[in-house]
């Protein structure tokens, strides 16, 4: 190869490598600075952003809303696998802002937040409704997005009107005082607790506080003094712990609900009635008398009436099965502790017991007015 020959290739191939470093930077992955907006414009449907990557310690989120007209709409794909869309934006001018904290708050743009697990994680943008070329933000942050509009629906509170408690019972207490419940928390509900712990000034998080509540994700642990333990991070609130009570801590309460109180007959033998849908003992009565009448009773079963004994345990394995449950009002007199029926293995056999689970959902045995067995004559 001649000289010059040789000095063309040599030129040609640093700028074919020169290329292919630019190509590597632009394709390479783009860094993220948590809680910080950033803004983006992508011009048609299918247009993305770069890849970018984020590491956080604990999980987290990319939150993205749509700015100035609410028209545009996107889809978030986290490494590599798409997780839905922003919401449906009411497509007008009407609400214009710049502003992305602003928008977020507003339904009529279209946002939403997508979760990120711990550890180095990938995301990218696309438009999926895009009338003009479409401005927005996104930011990521840790532990979960809390949609601002929730601060007055979420329903979730700390309770400090009786102060501070140790046990589940005055915790109970304390919520029921206010027209509450002791609260349920849940993965689900968990962005809503994290904003009533967010509103409470009663709680110090230096950097951890902790609040009673009555179970996590249903599982009361058979009734526990139950504690969460939660943690301040600069953008949010993590769980810091699901923990037996260490000390005296205000109580979560979460407004009650207003299931319904329409009682159905599941299976009947004369006056017997085991009547559904399973729920709570505090709602027997009501149950009872919407499924036999108003003159129905909450039963209490006695050792002087063993025929009635036989025949509830019999109705009850007939209706739920072997080795179940079901409640009653008392044995021999009506009870101050809930009290339930425990089917055995087979028809006939049984016992009256205290449940470990008092809040669990059970059926009830109820009785009609109507008719009157011979030991009871």
């Amino acid at each position: 190869m001649a000289s010059s020959t040789r000095r063309t290739f040599a030129f040609l191939l640093a700028v074919a490598l020169i290329a292919l470093a630019t190509a590597g930077s632009a394709l390479a992955d783009t860094p993220v600075t948590l809680n910080k907006w950033t803004q983006h414009v992508l011009s048609h449907i299918g247009d993305v952003t770069p890849v970018y990557t984020v590491t956080l310690p604990e999980a987290g989120y990319v939150v993205v809303t749509d700015v100035y007209c609410a028209n545009s709409r996107f889809s978030v794909s986290v490494n590599g696998h798409d997780q839905g869309q922003t919401s449906q934006p009411i497509n007008n001018c009407n609400n214009y802002t710049p502003d992305p904290d602003a928008a977020v708050i507003s339904s009529d743009f279209s946002h939403g937040a997508f979760p990120l697990p711990a550890g180095t994680s990938t995301f990218q943008i696309k438009a999926t409704v895009m009338p003009e070329n479409g401005g927005f933000y996104w930011k990521v942050g840790q532990g979960v997005w809390v949609d601002p509009k929730l601060a007055s629906s979420s329903g979730f509170k700390v309770v400090t009107t009786k102060g501070k408690v140790l046990t589940r019972a005055q915790a109970v207490s304390a919520c029921s005082s206010q027209g509450m419940a002791l609260a349920e928390v849940t993965a689900a509900n968990w962005a809503a607790v994290v904003n009533a712990v967010r509103a409470s000034t009663a709680l110090s998080l230096t950097p951890t506080d902790a609040v009673l509540i009555s179970s996590w994700n249903g599982d009361s642990y058979a009734d526990a003094d139950l504690q969460l333990t939660v943690r301040a991070t600069t953008s949010t609130v993590s769980n810091a712990g699901i923990t037996l009570v260490t000390g005296p801590h205000y109580p979560l309460c979460q407004p009650t609900t207003a299931p319904s109180c329409t009682g159905k007959v599941i299976q009947r033998d004369g006056d017997l009635a085991i009547v559904g849908p399973a729920g709570q003992e505090m709602r027997a009565e009501s149950m009872c008398r919407s499924a036999l009448g108003s003159n129905a009773q909450f039963v209490i079963l006695s050792g002087t009436r063993p025929d009635e004994f036989r025949a509830a345990t019999t109705l009850a394995f007939n209706a739920v099965g072997g080795n179940k449950q079901v409640w009653i009002s008392g044995w021999e007199e009506p009870s101050d502790a809930p009290l339930v029926l425990a089917t055995g293995s087979a028809p006939g056999g049984g016992a009256v017991v205290v449940p470990e689970d008092i809040h669990g959902d059970k059926f009830y045995l109820c009785k009609a007015a109507t008719v009157q067995r011979r030991s009871e004559l």
